[in-house]
Formats: structure tokens, sequence, C-alpha cells
């Protein structure tokens, strides 16, 4: 039998986790099966891409992946089609393909309304094996230039960031959070909508009750 992977090679991008059609075209008849088999270091080592023994899956010209491995994330990615009963019938995809990770923010989404000085969670969700990332603010609905740092190196897994909203914020009505992995600077999320820091006040005199106020008196507030 004679293979020709087509399907991810030379330029595709999987996104970790979540399903791919691979794809091979095939000559030559009797060969009912074949071994899918995947490398994230350029063919150095595979791994089967069903992971159940005997490993195979049918030889129809095209395998749904359930979902990507992304425990590597790999610029250097091969998949390779090979017939399980002979070793000298197999093919490599051409180039490399890439498997990224994915990261989606969960809030804010838009509709906040969050002061300054306040404390918020910052969610997030990611596909495959994101360690560290970056945010940033833009009061501007994130226009060029408007970004802000708020911090780096954070760590992804938890899912969550608590943000102590700075008292000298900028202040506005179209608020942005971008989240980037620190490990693939393209692979970043920004919020859907916008959303609101407004500003806040603190009474400090009168606090206590019971205050009593004479009339043509001044007091100070």
């Amino acid at each position: 039998a004679v293979f020709d992977g087509t399907h991810p090679e030379n330029g595709d991008v999987l996104t970790a986790e979540d399903p791919y059609l691979i794809q091979w075209t095939k000559k030559g008849a009797g060969v009912t099966d074949v071994i899918l088999e995947y490398s994230t270091d350029g063919g150095a080592q595979y791994s089967y891409v069903n992971p159940v023994n005997p490993y195979t899956v049918l030889n129809s010209g095209n395998y749904s992946w359930p979902a990507v491995v992304g425990t590597v994330l790999s610029y250097d990615c091969k998949m390779k089609v090979s017939d399980p009963n002979n070793s000298n019938a197999f093919d490599v995809g051409a180039g490399q393909f890439r498997i990224k990770g994915l990261l989606t923010i969960a809030i804010p989404n838009g509709g906040q309304s969050w002061g300054a000085n306040s404390t918020h969670d910052i969610t997030w969700t990611k596909k495959g094996n994101i360690s560290t990332v970056a945010i940033d603010y833009s009061p501007n609905n994130g226009q060029a230039g408007s970004w802000q740092s708020i911090i780096t190196g954070v760590s992804a897994l938890p899912l969550k960031w608590s943000w102590h909203i700075d008292p000298g914020i900028t202040l506005t009505t179209t608020g942005k959070i971008r989240i980037t992995s620190e490990g693939e600077p393209d692979v970043s999320t920004i919020t859907a909508g916008n959303f609101e820091i407004k500003g806040n006040l603190v009474l400090n005199t009168p606090t206590e009750a019971g205050v009593s106020l004479a009339v043509g008196n001044s007091y100070d507030i």
C-alpha cells in the first residue's frame, strides 16, 4: 500500500483539546486499517493518535481525532500514517504543523461595573499546556497603544487571578482585559464586551451615628 498524509502538514494549525479531521490518500488494496502517529519534536519520537491497543483506525482516508493532545504545544509537529502489517509502508506529512493552546476570558465579559480600589477575580478557560499568562488592561476599547500591563508571570492553571484595582487607575466605560500566553505570544484573548471602571468615594466624617448638628454652625464633611 502507498499512503500520502495530506492533513495535518505543512503549516496546518491544530488547537489543543479540539477535534481535528486527519486525512490521507491511499493506493493499493488489502489494507483495512492503519496506524496514525503524531510527533511534537520533528519526528524524533511518535505517539499513537488512537491510544487503545492495537492503535489502529479504519483505512478510510480520514479519521476524526476526538481531542488533539495538548500536553506539548509545538510548532514542530509531524503526522505519520502506516500499515500495521508492513513497517515499510508508511508516509510522514510534508513540513511541520502546529499544536497551539487557546485562552478564553470568562470574567469580565462585558457589562460589569467595578470600582477603583476594589478587588475582583479575572477568570478564564484554557486548552493545552499553557503555563503562565500576562494580563493587560485597556481603558479605550482595546485600541492599539492603549494597553497597560497589570501583571506578568501568572500561573494559568488556577484559571483566575484576583485583581486589586489601583485607586489611580484610568476610569472608563469602555474597558477591556487581555490575557496572553507567555509561551505563545500569539495566543491571547480579549474581553468580549466593554466593562466599566468607576470612581469610588469614601465618607470620612461623619461616620458615627447620632451626630447632632446645630443650625447655623459649620461642619466639615
